[in-house]
């Protein structure tokens, strides 16, 4: 069992820009939290600093369980450093008088997200196999990411890849129930909707690195064509059930073929044919690996390396 109280953090009782370093600019803004670079005093260090923002209202139970999914967030990111791929954790930041929590991690000057349509069909086929292998070493290690996707791949001035944001990173038998003080770890929020595999809508527990392997056939759709094939992996989406084989589509119309109810996953589809043939030809039979919708049949990243060595 993971015992919070020991993950430690450093107790600031003045602010950043007066205990911890420089100030310069922002770097981008979340759901959970805005980034900004800072030049560390203590060396003279550009870092990028998350800053959590916590929600509005919350009890002291729901605080309490947010400062949790916070340290296990450092927690994860801290247990994968020195992996090629992913960037350094270096600090947790409790400042005393606001009572925030910042995150200080590696600095990366290039963002996917930005420059990933003037990039060669070469350099995006690069970086999709660093952020494949990566995320292989992330599962070697019994964890997994969790929120795989372009706009969290960062690159060096060299253009290697480095992973951030572990919000969603958990252990991987880690259960999916509410925390407890006998759970050993805190799981956050799944991922992204439409990088999500069709399991995580059907079933409360899943092989939580099988849908790391669905995410990242959906990441290499959406570097390779601008954006991810469907809304979500479900019958409500009517792109994925043509993709699933559960409607056809013709002269302007689209008629059903299976209740939308009756989940089955298909192994071969007109949808999926076409879809998989977007790709260039020489990452087709892996995309078809990344993209199985039953997670039975899914590949391991392992067993993928090992097939196609």
């Amino acid at each position: 069992m993971l015992n919070y109280n020991q993950i430690p953090f450093v107790k600031l009782k003045k602010n950043l820009t007066a205990s911890y370093g420089d100030y310069l600019h922002p770097l981008g803004a979340g759901a959970s939290g805005s980034v900004s670079l800072f030049r560390r005093f203590e060396d003279r260090q550009l870092v990028a600093i998350k800053h959590f923002n916590p929600p509005p209202g919350q009890s002291q139970i729901e605080r309490k369980e947010y400062e949790r999914q916070i340290k296990l967030e450092y927690h994860v990111g801290a247990l994968l450093n020195g992996l090629d791929g992913i960037s350094q954790s270096i600090d947790l930041i409790y400042v005393a008088p606001s009572a925030t929590w910042h995150l200080v991690t590696e600095y990366s000057p290039r963002n996917l997200a930005a420059e990933r349509g003037r990039l060669s069909k070469s350099d995006t086929l690069e970086i999709f196999y660093q952020t494949l292998n990566a995320t292989r070493s992330i599962h070697q290690r019994s964890l997994v990411y969790g929120d795989a996707k372009v706009e969290n791949i960062l690159l060096t001035h060299q253009g290697d890849v480095k992973l951030i944001d572990f919000g969603s990173a958990t252990l991987a038998k880690c259960r999916v129930e509410s925390p407890r003080d006998d759970v050993n770890v805190v799981p956050g929020d799944f991922g992204t909707p439409a990088y999500m595999p069709p399991e995580v809508f059907n079933v409360l527990e899943y092989d939580r690195q099988k849908a790391d392997v669905w995410a990242m056939g959906i990441l290499l759709h959406a570097m390779f064509l601008g954006h991810p094939p469907w809304d979500i992996a479900s019958v409500s989406d009517g792109r994925f059930r043509y993709f699933m084989g559960w409607e056809t589509k013709g002269a302007g119309e689209r008629r059903c073929l299976v209740p939308y109810s009756k989940i089955e996953y298909a192994t071969s589809s007109v949808g999926r044919v076409e879809l998989l043939g977007q790709f260039p030809r020489s990452v087709r039979a892996l995309a078809w690996h990344l993209l199985e919708p039953d997670p039975a049949r899914r590949s391991s990243l392992d067993a993928l390396f090992v097939a196609t060595a």
